[in-house]
C-alpha cells in the first residue's frame, strides 16, 4: 500500500502555540489555493489505478475547514483508505452526517483534544459519535510543556470510555528550548508513564518520537511507498524535505497526469527522523 501525507491546505480555526505554524500563520496562510475537491478526488483516484491500494492521511490546518470536505471524504472513501487529523471543532451534526455516510473500516480519525480551545466535556461529546458509528480513531494529545500537569486526567477521562489515547511528543520551541531533546528525564518519564497501559502500536509510536531515530546514510522507503503533498499537489518525500529544506527533494505534482513515486529505496541524507522512521529499510 502507497501512503500520501496530504496537507489539504494552511486554515485553522485554533492558534496553538504549539502548532508548527504558530506566529506565522498570516504568512503561510497565503500559501493556500483553491482547488476543486473534484480535482483532488480525480488525482488520487488516478495513483489508486496506478499502484493500487494507498492510504490518504490527511492534515491541515484544520481539514474539516476545506470547502467541500463531506464530500471529499464520502468520494475518497470509496477507493481509499482514509486518515484525517481533525481538533474536531466540527459541529455536531456535520460530524455525525459526515461518519454515517462513510464505509468505516476505511477511515480512521485522529482527535487532537486542544485544553486551551475547547472544554473536555465538548470533546468527548464528539468522541461519542464516533463511537456510535463505529469509526477507528484516537484522542491525540500535544506533550507541550504548560499541558503535561492535566495530561493524565485526559488520560483517564478517554481510557474511561474506552477510546485510544496517545501523547503526540511536541516539536517545537519553548522558552528558548527546542524540543524534543529539550525534555528532561523527568519529563520524559512522565510520557512514557502515560504510555504504559495504552495499546502497543500507540506506545511505540508516541515513544520512538520522544527519542527520534538515527537515518542518515540508511536506506529509506520514502518518497517509494510514501510521500507528503502539499496544497498546490507538489509531492516531497518526507517531512525533513517538506518542512526544513523548503522543498530540496520533489517528487513532483500529484495533480500531474505522468506523476511517478520513486521506483525504489534511496539513501537519507538527514541526520534525524522526526516521524516517518517506518519507511527505513530494515
Amino acid at each position: 500500500m502507497v501512503e500520501f501525507d496530504w496537507l489539504i491546505h494552511y486554515k485553522c480555526n485554533f492558534r496553538c502555540p504549539y502548532c508548527f505554524f504558530s506566529n506565522c500563520w498570516n504568512e503561510v496562510e497565503k500559501k493556500n489555493i483553491d482547488i476543486s475537491y473534484i480535482k483532488w478526488i480525480q488525482a488520487y483516484k488516478k495513483i489508486h489505478n496506478k499502484y493500487g491500494d494507498i492510504k490518504i492521511i490527511i492534515t491541515g490546518g484544520e481539514p474539516t475547514l476545506f470547502k467541500n470536505f463531506k464530500n471529499l471524504i464520502i468520494e475518497l472513501n470509496k477507493f481509499a483508505d482514509v486518515s484525517f487529523d481533525t481538533n474536531l471543532s466540527i459541529n455536531c451534526k456535520d460530524l455525525e452526517d459526515l461518519v454515517s455516510s462513510v464505509d468505516n473500516s476505511k477511515l480512521f480519525i485522529g482527535a487532537s483534544f486542544h485544553p486551551g480551545f475547547t472544554k473536555i466535556d465538548e470533546f468527548m461529546k464528539k468522541m461519542l459519535i464516533l463511537k456510535k458509528y463505529n469509526i477507528n480513531s484516537r484522542v491525540h494529545f500535544v506533550t507541550y510543556p504548560v499541558n503535561l500537569s492535566i495530561m493524565s486526567k485526559v488520560k483517564r477521562i478517554c481510557l474511561e470510555q474506552d477510546f485510544r489515547f496517545v501523547p503526540i511528543p511536541f516539536r517545537g520551541q519553548y522558552k528558548n528550548k527546542i524540543y524534543p531533546v529539550s525534555f528532561t528525564q523527568e519529563e520524559k518519564n512522565l510520557i512514557y508513564d502515560i504510555t504504559n497501559d495504552i495499546k502497543d502500536v500507540d506506545k511505540k509510536w508516541s515513544n520512538v518520537q520522544v527519542e527520534q531515530v538515527d537515518s542518515k546514510n540508511k536506506l529509506c522507503r520514502a518518497g517509494q511507498m510514501y510521500a507528503r503533498v502539499d496544497c498546490e499537489g507538489t509531492v516531497y518525500p518526507c517531512a525533513n524535505d517538506f518542512k526544513e529544506t523548503g522543498g530540496r527533494n520533489i517528487l513532483g505534482n500529484i495533480l500531474d497526469k505522468n506523476f511517478d513515486m520513486r521506483k525504489e529505496p534511496m539513501v537519507c541524507s538527514h541526520d534525524k527522523c522526526p516521524c516517518e522512521f517506518r519507511w527505513i529499510v530494515k
